[in-house]
């Protein structure tokens, strides 16, 4: 691998085989171009110079072995070999957070790069494979997560509090004043037509970011509370008209057609935290965490194949689409050999994959 810099300009300053010159090489190799169609090229403001994309994405793939967060990444600086990275700069953390958000499609394409790079190398054995699942914490407190009452109680409550502050403001002068639930109705229906210009959109647009503004959060939660609600709720009636007709699709005949039917509750159920809506308490090693169920797929070089995040607290139900996450991965970086031997705990039993999985030739 050819080196995309003088590499005597740090001579002494690092090995020959530091990690640092290794990612810098790895960085230089690799297909960059949606990282540059994101600057301007007419001349009008900071030109995309290669060193800036080249350093940035260098440092975010070494943070990527430990530093999750802007400010360690650019703590990281100042210790051995990353210098080497940034250029002899050291840049802020918020520059790097920054860069991470909006690259974070151009990031994500660089698993693949990366993966190619392994191939290449001869790492990318796929014999036996293991599917596994880890919990991590989500940037959130488990104290912020509200049921459906205390969102529509905080949304009055700070409409009365708004209407207050108002009348204490402009006095006589403060014209038409809104009735509290006028504001609350309000606010549901312009987030619900937000809701419905964004879900006419393509699935695979840009999800878009928790708001900053807690009363604009409170709405959020609210509406994805009873989206939830209303999809249980048509769940249901489909259940229901199945079991009506008394066959199921093969054609035979059901039995206990006359048990007693499933309610859904008049007003949602669930929670949602505020800080992070995605979010949900999952079961760790130590407890319940607010946070994440991350997933890998690795082979026997202990290298990571495909990697996916889920809410679901379990595992079960995550190989299938593991595996095919990680099949996916493969062709993209042109590895046409198929996975062998899976490998996963009994938490992942799922007999309906398993049947799927071992009649596509892959043993469990």
């Amino acid at each position: 691998m050819s080196r995309c810099f003088d590499a005597s300009e740090y001579a002494g300053l690092v090995a020959d085989d530091h990690l640092a010159l290794f990612v810098v090489d790895a960085v230089g190799v690799m297909n960059l171009a949606s990282f540059y169609r994101a600057y301007r090229a007419d001349g009008h403001g900071r030109a995309a110079y290669e060193p800036s994309v080249i350093r940035r994405v260098g440092l975010v793939l070494l943070g990527a072995r430990g530093a999750f967060r802007a400010a360690d990444r650019a703590g990281l600086c100042g210790g051995c070999g990353v210098p080497v990275i940034v250029a002899q700069q050291r840049p802020d953390h918020a520059t790097i957070a920054r860069f991470i958000v909006r690259h974070e499609r151009a990031l994500q394409g660089l698993f693949g790069e990366v993966l190619a790079l392994c191939a290449e190398a001869g790492l990318a054995s796929v014999g036996v494979i293991a599917i596994d699942g880890t919990k991590i914490a989500a940037n959130a407190n488990r104290d912020r997560t509200v049921d459906y009452e205390q969102i529509a109680r905080e949304i009055v409550e700070e409409a009365i509090a708004t209407d207050n502050a108002e009348n204490e403001q402009f006095g006589e002068r403060r014209g038409m004043s809104w009735d509290p639930m006028f504001r609350l109705v309000r606010a549901a229906a312009t987030g619900c037509a937000g809701r419905r210009r964004s879900s006419s959109a393509s699935a695979h647009s840009e999800p878009a970011p928790v708001p900053r503004s807690r009363a604009k959060r409170l709405v959020d939660a609210k509406q994805r509370l009873e989206e939830e609600l209303a999809v249980e709720c048509a769940a249901n009636t489909e259940y229901e008209a199945f079991r009506a007709r008394g066959f199921d699709k093969t054609g035979r005949r059901l039995h206990h057609t006359n048990s007693k039917p499933y309610t859904p509750p008049a007003s949602p159920a669930g929670k949602v935290n505020l800080t992070d809506p995605d979010s949900r308490l999952v079961r760790g090693m130590r407890g319940w965490v607010q946070g994440y169920n991350a997933q890998a797929v690795c082979n026997e070089q202990h290298l990571i194949l495909a990697a996916e995040v889920t809410n679901a607290s379990g595992d079960f139900g995550q190989l299938g689409p593991m595996l095919a996450a990680a099949r996916e991965e493969l062709a993209a970086a042109g590895i046409t050999a198929t996975p062998g031997l899976v490998l996963a705990d009994a938490g992942f039993w799922h007999i309906e994959q398993m049947n799927e999985i071992t009649a596509n030739g892959h043993p469990c």
